[in-house]
């Protein structure tokens, strides 16, 4: 999770060993960039090294840099089929805040006419649509659009603070790139794409449309041109996720061809939940 993170940005990370090899880690950043105001948290321990306390001693040094930072506790995320993990993190105090449903469009089977049909009904409308990479100077301008967007949107789930700048060009480099959609010289839409590199794919990290340009299709037209575009530039599928409740999107994703592939819950711990439900950590067994 840190690796891509830009210089000076605060986090720590964590790693155990055994015989100088890694068996266990976790990872938080210091933003408010979870549910309430929460760090983002990873926790891994490899499966052949677990119920030995290795993930519970890695989490009690993570909230406690946690606590100097100052933020409320942390958030993470475990795949809904994972029970195991689920019930563990719970027993530790952790909480679900919401559940994200997991899809994929699979652009070798791409709905071309229908997607082209979308756009052409946008551009009928006066829109248009214009390329940012990452690496243009007006990125950082479309990233100032792009945050009330993102903090307004129903995924955000009241996250405090945006992702800064220098780590969604991060996540975001390599990968087509931010689809902005215009009425005349006003913004009315962005959607990025950042890689996933595990299942050498695409995926959704935002799509937002600007209040008053609303109910007109515009999700729909901007996922699909984006959708067109990777396709064109031999991309073969891309995932998104969003919350249970977000009718919108989720109708806009099963208009393109999205189809629902998993899931997974996010998960959150106050610092003050963590000390009255887990007590004092004890060592981990050899």
């Amino acid at each position: 999770m840190t690796a891509i993170l830009p210089p000076g940005m605060r986090h720590a990370e964590l790693v155990a060993e055994v015989d100088d090899v890694p068996v266990a880690e976790g990872a938080v950043i210091g933003v408010a960039g979870r549910s309430g105001g929460r760090a983002p948290m990873s926790l891994h321990v490899r499966a052949d090294m677990r119920g030995r306390g290795l993930g519970r001693l890695l989490l009690d040094r993570l909230l406690d840099q946690t606590q100097q930072w100052g933020l409320p506790g942390a958030g993470t995320d475990v795949d809904d089929r994972d029970s195991g993990s689920l019930d563990v993190v719970r027993r530790w105090g952790f909480d679900v805040a919401a559940h994200h449903r997991e899809s994929v469009l699979d652009l070798r089977q791409l709905d071309v006419v229908g997607c082209e049909r979308a756009v052409g009904e946008a551009e009928r409308q006066g829109y248009r649509f214009v390329e940012v990479s990452t690496d243009d100077p007006a990125f950082e301008t479309m990233y100032e659009h792009l945050v009330p967007l993102l903090m307004s949107s129903p995924d955000n789930d009241t996250a405090e603070e945006p992702l800064p700048l220098p780590l969604v060009r991060g996540l975001t480099t390599g990968a087509p790139p931010m689809l902005a959609v215009y009425a005349g010289d006003t913004l009315a839409g962005l959607t990025l794409l950042m890689p996933r590199e595990r299942d050498e794919a695409l995926n959704t990290m935002f799509t937002g449309v600007v209040p008053e340009h609303r109910q007109r299709g515009l999700a729909t037209a901007l996922k699909a041109e984006h959708a067109l575009r990777a396709r064109a530039s031999g991309h073969t599928r891309i995932f998104t996720q969003n919350m249970d409740g977000n009718a919108p999107i989720l109708a806009a994703n099963d208009r393109l061809g999205f189809r629902p592939d998993s899931g997974y819950y996010e998960l959150v711990i106050d610092l003050t939940r963590h000390e009255s439900l887990a007590g004092p950590v004890s060592r981990p067994q050899p």
